[in-house]
This record gives C-alpha cells, structure tokens and sequence, in this order.
C-alpha cells in the first residue's frame, strides 16, 4: 500500500494521513457504469415510504446521541415530557427529511461500490442497516443511564504515519450529512467546529461505540453535500486563483476529551434535574438596534419557544441586500 499525498489520501494531522473518502465519492459519481457491489436498490423505496408513515414527532421523555449538543434547557423539556409548544414541522418535512435520505443512500451506494473491493477499507452499518448504539450516562447515586443514537455508519481503515513509515488499522465512524448553503461553506473551509452540532453528534458515537465495543473509536468523517451549490458555482483563492466549488467535502473529525466530557456532564445534568426551569436560558435576544429582540437559532426552530419565552411572538420580517427574502422571524415581547 502506498500514499498517493495528490490523490485519495489526506492530510489529518502533521504527518498523519487518512483516506479522503470524499473524493472516493466524486470519482465514482463522475463514472456512468453499472454498480458492482452488493447494494439493495430496494432499500430507496423503503425510506421514502418511511417518510409518509413514521410519527413527525417522537416521543417525550427520551434522550438521543443525535441531540448531544442541542440547547440543554431544550433537552429537559423533551426528557420532562413537555409537549411540543412552538416551532412545529409542516407538510414539507416529509418531502425534506426524504430528500436528505436519498443523499445519503446515493453516496453510502457509491462509497461501497468504490471501496467494496478494498481490502483495506470496511464500511458496514449503513443505510437501513444502521446500528443503535448506546452511551451509559453515570449518575451521581451510582446508577447509570442510557442514551441511543444511530449512526450512519461505521468503518476500518488504514492511517499512515509518516514519521514512521508504518499503517495501521482504525476503527472509526461514517457521518453524511446535507448542510445549507452557509453551514456548508463553513464546513467546506474549516470542517466542524467544537461547538458545532454536529461535532457534539460524532464525539458522542465515538463514546457510545468505544464503550460498547472496547475498542478505540476516536476519528469521525463527515461527508457533506452542500444542497446549494451549482455546477456554476467557484472558489476565489487568496493569491486570486479560482476553482470550482466541489458539491460533496469531507472532512476527518478527531476524537474531542473536551467536548466528550461535556457532553457526558450536559446529558447527567438533563436527567438528573427536577424541571427544565432549573437550567438557565443559554441565549438571549438580540440587542442590536436592527434585530433588537429577535430570538434567533437555536431558539425560533424549538419546538419548546412558547413554553421556554411565553412573551414570544412571529411575524415575517425580510432581510438581504442583492436578494431580498421575507422568513417568520421570533421576537420576544414585552
């Protein structure tokens, strides 16, 4: 095996390097042949179908990995059994939520019929196969608890260090994900955050899977489709060169101490708490004098804003300068 560094190889750390699955992904699709793997073309219908006939809300008083880093006061109306009090999906969410689905199945099909014939390279638990994984939450009178979440896939694969010269095997996790317009480009240019979701999404799958399996889960890559990006679109560089602006990135995401114990002392706090009034709102409204009192995400997309901001109300404000467009804004009354 060797390192390609200008090809399907990519620098993780300094002198670290990782399969650049994403690239994988794009020079399958730039091929029109028959797929080869064993892939169940049948499992597209099945999704779409789920998407008519499963419940839009789940139920109260669970907890999931998914929601890791989601607003903690948030997480305790859900786990204290709180209706659903404020942003509520409509009829478009089905044809939203399906739409993601088949992103993930096309790239999961190609990423198999790409490295299906690796031997280097494994990947499993995808697609309607996915596992339910579980992470122990310890409490403070010794019991624990458990928290599931599904990821969407797992792997193992080579790592190369190159003050070494030597490969070795990794265990690691497979996150696609379909990200806006502005979600997108910042992940194009820097991958996630520590704050991001999503980077609290993928360190709790590695926990979960550590723990399950024994072994060390500690790298995550997120592969991302930006729903916005055209075959029109570019990259301005620094120096003035331009590219074309790839739809599909990805990137490698490392195991987090930081953000791991977070997450652990966000989900013991949520279930050991007596009411969500005993967490703090994390966000205020704004104070700017063009948006004073408007309650941006996390909180206008809550599902909890009238329980949590009972003065709150919406009414559509426009905003943008070349491209004018008018959204359902959340402000807070007096």
């Amino acid at each position: 095996m060797e390192v390609d560094k200008d090809g399907m190889w990519v620098e993780v750390e300094r002198g670290v390097w990782m399969p650049d699955l994403a690239a994988i992904v794009l020079a399958r699709l730039r091929q029109n042949k028959p797929i080869t793997t064993n892939y169940d073309t049948a499992e597209l219908g099945k999704v779409l179908v789920r998407q008519l006939e499963e419940p839009r809300n789940g139920p109260t008083g669970s907890l999931r990995l998914s929601s890791a880093g989601k607003c903690q006061r948030a997480l305790a109306y859900d786990y204290h059994h709180y209706k659903p009090n404020g942003f509520v999906p409509d009829e478009s969410s089905p044809i939203v939520f399906a739409v993601g689905d088949i992103i993930e199945m096309l790239m999961v099909a190609a990423l198999h019929d790409a490295t299906d014939h690796i031997n280097t390279i494994t990947i499993s638990n995808t697609g309607l196969a996915q596992e339910r994984v579980c992470l122990e939450i310890p409490l403070s009178d010794d019991r624990t608890a458990k928290v599931a979440g599904h990821p969407d896939g797992t792997m193992q694969l080579p790592l190369y260090r190159g003050d070494l010269g030597e490969f070795a095997m990794v265990d690691a996790i497979l996150e696609i994900k379909s990200m806006s317009d502005y979600g997108f480009k910042r992940f194009r240019q820097n991958g996630l955050s520590p704050e991001d979701l999503y980077n609290y999404q993928t360190q709790a799958y590695q926990m979960a899977k550590t723990q399950m399996t024994g072994k060390e889960y500690n790298w995550t890559y997120v592969l991302a489709l930006g729903k916005n990006v055209t075959v029109k679109d570019g990259i301005v560089r620094e120096d003035g060169s331009w590219a074309k602006a790839s739809p599909i990135v990805g990137h490698w995401v490392k195991g987090d101490a930081i953000v791991k114990d977070q997450i652990v002392t966000r989900l013991r706090e949520v279930i050991e708490s007596q009411s969500p009034e005993e967490i703090a709102k994390p966000f205020k409204p704004s104070t700017a004098k063009a948006t004073k009192g408007q309650l941006r995400f996390p909180c206008d997309w809550c599902s909890h804003w009238k329980t949590c901001w009972p003065s709150a109300y919406e009414e559509p404000s426009s905003s943008g300068f070349y491209q004018k467009s008018t959204k359902i804004k959340l402000f807070v009354g007096e």
